[in-house]
């Protein structure tokens, strides 16, 4: 009740804003975090006002972990989740490797002791995973709060910015003043914001150059790396590495369509990437070693 009436007490604060409250039976049902994010979204209070609000009644709430959980695809570490996903890579990298060493290779028999006659389902392992989809997106005022925090934790929100670009509607009756209300940043946006941030953390772009060059496809060579990735699946995997819930399958389709291509390089730099914690590749290696000597 002491938090709700300080959240209350921020609506009056601004007597210069006819504001209506709602109905208070509402605001009781929500969680604080969800609450905040009613206000920085819904409501539009400016972030530094709630900030420093909840600094000085010495509230266990974070205004930046509130922005980057509502706007930003969520990047989190599990083990189980990672062991599941090397399994699963393992399985199916080397079911495509063998068949392209059958092409490549006919007469010579290579050894796959870790080759399944049936891949397995990347969509099985993945889906119990799969993060939830923010429901907000980036604006303009909430980015430049989180730069004037932590350029950092900004430079990742931009490149974990959700894709769904549109307004929330609200579930209070809290919206009187629609026409007033700031819109969220596109992706083109974001990008240019994004782009500028990376140029002050260069050791992070050159890692982000590097994990991306194999994934990137020719229509995306060339173009701006902040472009490429906002919006896109890449981020977690490249970030998280088979920690993400999309790990397999993005680097599934990476390595089957460098296969077809008959682009070694890029299969072997996907392998020498992302496969740290699969040791038991180097038979793909080798099989793919082989595909490249024989052409």
């Amino acid at each position: 009740m002491f938090y709700i009436a300080l959240i209350l007490f921020l609506f009056f604060e601004d007597l210069s804003a006819e504001v209506k409250v709602g109905n208070p039976f509402i605001l009781l049902q929500q969680s604080p975090s969800q609450l905040l994010s009613q206000l920085l979204f819904e409501r539009q209070v400016p972030p530094d006002r709630l900030s420093s609000l909840l600094a000085r009644e010495e509230l266990s709430l974070n205004v930046q972990q509130i922005i980057v959980n509502c706007c930003c695809e969520r990047l989190s570490l599990c083990n189980s989740r990672q062991k599941s996903q090397a399994k699963c890579l393992l399985t199916n990298i080397s079911n495509l490797a063998y068949q392209c060493a059958k092409c490549c290779l006919p007469d010579v028999e290579l050894p796959f002791s870790n080759c399944a006659m049936a891949s397995e389902d990347v969509y099985t392992q993945t889906s119990s995973s799969v993060a939830d989809l923010s429901q907000n997106t980036l604006t303009a005022t909430c980015l430049d709060f989180l730069k004037s925090q932590s350029k950092l934790t900004a430079t990742v929100a931009c490149l974990s910015a959700s894709n769904i670009q549109k307004i929330p509607k609200s579930s209070l009756s809290w919206m009187e003043f629609w026409d007033k209300r700031e819109l969220p940043l596109g992706l083109e946006q974001i990008s240019r914001e994004c782009e500028a941030l990376l140029k002050e953390f260069p050791i992070l772009e050159r890692f982000l150059l590097t994990m991306f060059e194999p994934l990137q496809n020719q229509q995306e060579e060339g173009g701006s790396l902040a472009g490429v990735f906002s919006g896109r699946t890449y981020v977690p995997l490249v970030l998280l590495g088979l920690h993400s819930s999309t790990a397999v399958k993005v680097l599934m389709e990476v390595f089957e369509q460098a296969l077809a291509a008959k682009d070694w390089t890029r299969a072997l730099k996907v392998l020498d990437l992302y496969s740290q914690d699969v040791e038991e590749l180097f038979e793909v290696k080798d099989a793919v070693l082989s595909c490249a000597a024989a052409e």
